[in-house]
């Protein structure tokens, strides 16, 4: 029932109203691609550019070999010959219609209708009006009827913000599902990160309209393109700097903070950075030792805070440099009991200097993602 699938290449750069729009991405077949991003980064302009609802001034959007969008052709598909699919973050379904009519709103028979309520187990649901749905099937109701249009594109757009957190995960599990089995491209904007985290093949950070990295979630968390990036995602252990390098080929010399009396770390240099450079540096969280480490690569601070939440503690670590530094800490309960830590006490931690990530300074941001 779905077409074919093919990538969906997109690039785009547009300067004007309603706001600036510069980036590039290829959204493969299977894969689902996350948008990430503030309020007022560009997201939705970047769906309604999709969509057809937005003309951008330059670039263009491609399915396989056929352009829905190119400035140089001058073409510019509308909505109805793009046929994609959107999952709209209220839902968009008519209370006054059954779970069949609302998946056939667009004209697909209702054989095809209760197919897709079969995929997303509610064939049961069939003939039951909209309105006595929960919200959590309503989103899959909502999801059945963009698949039942056989979509090029499936976008989403913060489809489980609106829901509980139980059905919030049984739809992370369709959702997954329905990649494997389907193949179509599809593009989800999100605010949230751990949502991203979880679900995203591919991981697109944009801020004003710019897209500043692409790539797999795990390298964009470890090692985020600049200082930006590093925010938008969340990155807490992220420092000033000066980068030195040194006569050893391949090693330099990180100063963490501005301060000259603050201490020297020892990292690789990739050849990147020019010698004197001001940095800001992360230390991800699989960099910090807690117990059996090398004597040589130990920081000492003592604990400035302790937040319980849940099953979590979130733990500060006030570094005794002459410019003071802090180190934040995420702990199970097993952990802190077994470190018998509390506030005020002293704390020594190791630390793998081989997973610092380096990052020149930027006064201004960064192009679009390479």
């Amino acid at each position: 029932m779905i077409q074919t699938a093919q990538p969906i290449c997109i690039d785009l750069d547009h300067q004007g109203a309603p706001t600036r729009l510069q980036l590039s991405l290829t959204i493969r077949p299977g894969d689902l691609t996350v948008v990430l991003g503030p309020s007022g980064s560009g997201k939705t302009s970047l769906l309604r550019a999709l969509c057809g609802l937005f003309r951008p001034d330059r670039g263009f959007i491609r399915h396989g070999d056929h352009d829905w969008l190119s400035h140089e052709r001058g073409i510019h598909l509308s909505p109805q010959a793009r046929g994609v699919g959107v999952v709209f973050q209220n839902y968009g379904i008519m209370p006054h219609l059954t779970a069949l009519q609302n998946v056939c709103l667009h004209g697909c028979p209702e054989s095809v209708g209760l197919t897709w309520l079969g995929r997303v187990g509610l064939e049961s649901k069939a003939r039951q009006m909209a309105s006595t749905l929960s919200g959590g099937q309503q989103q899959r109701v909502a999801i059945a009827r963009a698949l039942a249009q056989s979509p090029s594109l499936l976008l989403l757009d913060e489809p489980f913000s609106a829901v509980d957190q139980s059905a919030r995960t049984a739809l992370y599990g369709l959702l997954a599902e329905i990649r494997e089995t389907t193949r179509v491209p599809m593009l989800m904007v999100t605010h949230n990160l751990e949502e991203a985290r979880l679900l995203a093949d591919q991981l697109l950070i944009i801020d004003a309209g710019v897209g500043l990295q692409q790539g797999d979630p795990r390298t964009v968390l470890l090692k985020p393109r600049n200082a930006r990036v590093a925010d938008i995602v969340g990155i807490q252990n992220r420092y000033k700097g000066i980068f030195r390098k040194t006569s050893l080929d391949g090693v330099a010399e990180l100063q963490w903070g501005l301060s000259a009396d603050n201490p020297i770390l020892q990292i690789a240099d990739k050849g990147r950075i020019d010698d004197g450079r001001a940095v800001d540096w992360i230390i991800p969280p699989q960099a910090i030792r807690l117990t059996e480490y090398p004597r040589g690569c130990a920081l000492q601070g003592r604990v400035s805070q302790l937040r319980q939440l849940g099953e979590t503690v979130l733990c500060q670590v006030q570094l005794d440099y002459p410019e003071p530094q802090s180190l934040q800490l995420t702990l199970s309960q097993r952990e802190l009991q077994k470190l018998q830590l509390g506030l005020g006490e002293a704390l020594e931690l190791g630390l793998d200097c081989t997973l610092i990530h380096v990052m020149p300074s930027k006064k201004a941001m960064g192009a679009a993602v390479e």
